[in-house]
């Protein structure tokens, strides 16, 4: 929408200053919730290395089920190429479609995250994550074989709101389970797998070129739901996890 009224530089320029209006509500934020100071004995992550985080995190074998659950977020970075391509050859849509078919996505992710405060205990724990995985994979797939602009738009928009529901329950029952001493830097970890989705924006647009749009997203979701499957099949602490009664 914006690109019809404003010029490509204008919409190049902005970015930078709607990054520095966040920052500044950031700050802002900051600054009215600031910490009490009689809360900060608690705070002892500082006091602990990487390294015996990492050793909390592998001998968790909750935390360490989670973080391997966060690793996937690479599936997600694998589809993202294939959907201009898809928009453009299967529904022929321009830029501006594109654009809308996209931002649906991130719209279910809002309702999502409205809606979470009163599904939590439906959320945190491994069946959850592993049902909404299973969802988001239908819902992408079924993207893909969409024969027309509603229809796409509906996945998304539902790919959008499973993969938020997926995406909290694997971060808050991190945030819930891990030990106070170490929960500031395992939650660093799950983060630190967002650098996976650069990698599958490559991978998606490699094989994107080599394959149809919907046997790559199929390639990668199975990965995905064999990956989750074989957690909650194999391990038992993962299986009964269930960190809303914590």
């Amino acid at each position: 929408f914006l690109l019809t009224i404003l010029s490509i530089s204008l919409m190049f320029w902005s970015l930078p200053i709607i990054a520095l209006l966040s920052s500044i509500c950031a700050f802002i934020t900051l600054l009215i919730f600031k910490e009490n100071k009689k809360f900060k004995k608690h705070q002892s992550s500082d006091n602990s290395s990487i390294r015996d985080a990492i050793i909390y995190s592998y001998k968790n074998i909750e935390i360490r089920c989670l973080l391997i659950c966060s690793v996937t977020i690479i599936g997600w970075g694998i589809t993202q190429p294939l959907i201009p391509e898809y928009c453009r050859d299967k529904l022929g849509l321009d830029g501006s479609g594109y654009a809308i078919i996209s931002s649906v996505y991130f719209v279910g992710a809002m309702i999502a995250s409205i809606s979470l405060p009163y599904l939590k205990k439906y959320v945190l724990n491994s069946k959850s994550i592993v049902l909404f995985i299973i969802l988001y994979l239908f819902s992408v797939i079924l993207l893909f074989i969409s024969p027309n602009y509603y229809l796409a738009g509906l996945m998304i928009l539902l790919s959008g709101v499973f993969h938020a529901y997926w995406w909290a329950g694997v971060l808050l029952s991190l945030q819930i389970i891990s030990d106070e001493r170490f929960k500031g830097r395992v939650i660093s970890f799950f983060f630190a797998t967002l650098g996976l989705v650069g990698i599958g924006f490559i991978l998606g647009g490699f094989f994107g070129t080599k394959f149809s749009s919907i046997v790559v997203a199929s390639a990668s979701g199975f990965i995905l739901f064999a990956t989750h499957f074989a957690l909650y099949i194999f391990s038992s602490s993962f299986r009964n996890l269930n960190s809303y009664r914590q």
